[in-house]
């Protein structure tokens, strides 16, 4: 136990980064620190005041209905939801692809304490997500309703255990994912490949959701029945809270907590296999040396970024994740999606904006896919090699900015011949939308990679930390999400007739801060760089 503690406290630490904050004199990290923490600050209290304005808007709804307890039944399955995502997210970082495996494997510390720092990681990142979803609603609940003397008491319980099942879940899909991933000579390839086919499982599967919901509530004379033949702990947690009855309580409990003793006693056993698998890597033991190829320095530093960015799942996934979806949009509209085409194509108002949605929809996933602003924190300690090498720190940076381009422009080059064709726009729209999602991605691009510089996170344990946790992830997504938004918005707002000309002053402006973000990499980017 007492090493269990201190493996949490040291994990603690390095996340947060306690001792640097402590230690730094830096004015200016000192700054950058100040500012992260009042920006966590605002993101959680809006999203706690939002979380509370939709659960009071939705409990006026329900009341007036007669159907108040439907609050707890939502916030209960939203919150398992929510946390069986964040699971699958993070799930394979922590679980398989953690760089302290092989430290943490060398100190006297069982395999079982190991796995159980990880486990008990993935549910505080899932606490921290499912309060925001569970609390508000009940708490609404509280004070519009009479309920139970003990009525916190069980809301605790149930917001410990509501992440068990989704996290058991989330962690058996790594696992085998993972299992049948150390089969092949090509981990990687193998891993990204099944993680994006299980995404697009799901996608599928929700668009069926209805047809099941219907199925389901054919057999089911109430919408209580209905939410107990769906997922039956939602059911008996809504009973707790609403009627305070201990049955439920202990029903629930034991439906939470018996399935995730049962796969944690059988994970237990291949964790450690599985782990040093991964680690794993192939040589050819009768390697003979035939031909030798050269290449120019940005040429050698493509196929550099290349590899490493293929070998994180957990980078792919969350940077190509959109671009695919889009292209799944594309090839259904030219496949499956006649009928309605033809519809718009007939509406007069929908035949001018669908070249507009088009160039909002392909821009924004663009934006959202972004490799730069993780690719200098994603060296980690290994960035001094980078440093250390005769090459010039703008070729280090093209070579990270053509990475991110490579990826999107052959996508948006096909995205756009085949949305073209299935929605038969004219050459001029043809255009648009081919420029359009191409200035952005070389503006987010090089967007991300100016944050990445402002924000490093160099002394990470997990890769799935620099991708999805740190503060240049956020602001990269965040700011290429508003530089799509906001000239939609004004469009709306403006009531534009001439399309043509506000997607000419559109290009103008984006192309304007293009040249910007070259002069600040030039400069401040690369004095940021020999900093580090």
């Amino acid at each position: 136990m007492s090493s269990l503690i201190v493996l949490l406290r040291t994990n603690l630490i390095n996340e947060i980064g306690i001792n640097k904050i402590i230690k730094d004199k830096s004015k200016v990290r000192s700054f950058k620190s100040i500012f992260i923490a009042i920006s966590i600050f605002i993101a959680i209290a809006a999203l706690g005041f939002t979380s509370f304005v939709y659960s009071s808007v939705l409990a006026d709804g329900l009341s007036k209905l007669g159907y108040m307890q439907l609050l707890l039944t939502i916030a209960s399955i939203l919150s398992t939801i929510c946390a069986f995502f964040t699971s699958i997210y993070k799930a394979q970082g922590v679980l398989f692809s953690s760089k302290d495996y092989d430290i943490l494997m060398s100190l006297p510390i069982s395999s079982t304490t190991i796995l159980a720092s990880k486990i008990i990681k993935l549910l505080t990142l899932n606490y921290f997500f499912t309060a925001f979803i569970l609390i508000p609603p009940t708490i609404t609940y509280y004070i519009r309703v009479e309920t139970p003397p003990l009525f916190f008491v069980y809301l605790f319980i149930g917001f410990i255990f509501t992440p068990l099942i989704p996290i058991m879940i989330a962690s058996v899909v790594a696992f085998i994912l993972s299992y049948i991933a150390i089969k092949f000579k090509y981990k990687n390839l193998i891993l990204n490949i099944g993680t994006f086919i299980f995404f697009i499982g799901i996608m599928a599967i929700s668009m069926k959701s209805n047809d099941i919901i219907n199925r389901v509530a054919i057999n089911s004379s109430s919408i209580v029945e209905l939410i107990k033949n769906i997922y039956p702990p939602s059911f008996y947690f809504t009973n707790v809270l609403a009627n305070g009855d201990i049955k439920s309580l202990i029903i629930f409990i034991l439906l939470s907590v018996i399935p995730f003793v049962i796969f944690l006693v059988i994970f237990q056993k291949a964790f450690k296999k599985i782990n040093s698998k991964l680690s794993e890597s192939f040589k050819v033991s009768n390697y003979e040396i035939t031909s030798l190829n050269t290449s120019s320095q940005i040429g050698a530093l493509i196929k550099k970024e290349i590899k490493r960015y293929f070998s994180c799942s957990i980078y792919v996934l969350n940077t190509l994740f959109g671009v695919v979806l889009v292209t799944i949009f594309s090839v259904g509209c030219l496949l499956f999606g006649e009928d309605t085409i033809k519809i718009l194509i007939e509406s007069p108002i929908a035949q001018e904006l669908i070249p507009l949605i088009l160039i909002v929809v392909l821009s924004g996933a663009v934006s959202l896919s972004c490799t730069t602003n993780s690719s200098i924190s994603i060296e980690g300690k290994n960035l001094w090699i980078l440093k250390s090498s005769p090459l010039d720190v703008k070729d280090i940076f093209k070579g990270k900015i053509i990475l991110n381009l490579l990826l999107l422009i052959p996508v948006i080059v096909i995205n756009v011949i085949v949305l073209s064709m299935a929605f038969k726009l004219s050459i001029i729209n043809f255009v648009w939308l081919l420029v359009i999602p191409i200035i952005y991605s070389v503006l987010i691009s090089i967007m991300g990679l100016v944050i990445n510089l402002y924000f490093p996170k160099l002394d990470w344990t997990s890769e799935v930390v620099v991708v999805k946790q740190s503060i240049s992830s956020f602001l990269g997504i965040l700011i290429g999400g508003l530089l799509v938004v906001i000239p939609t918005m004004l469009f709306l707002e403006l009531k534009i007739n001439n399309v043509n000309f506000y997607l000419f002053i559109v290009s103008v402006v984006l192309t304007s801060l293009i040249i910007i973000l070259i002069l600040i990499l030039k400069t401040k980017g690369k004095e940021l760089f020999s900093r580090l």
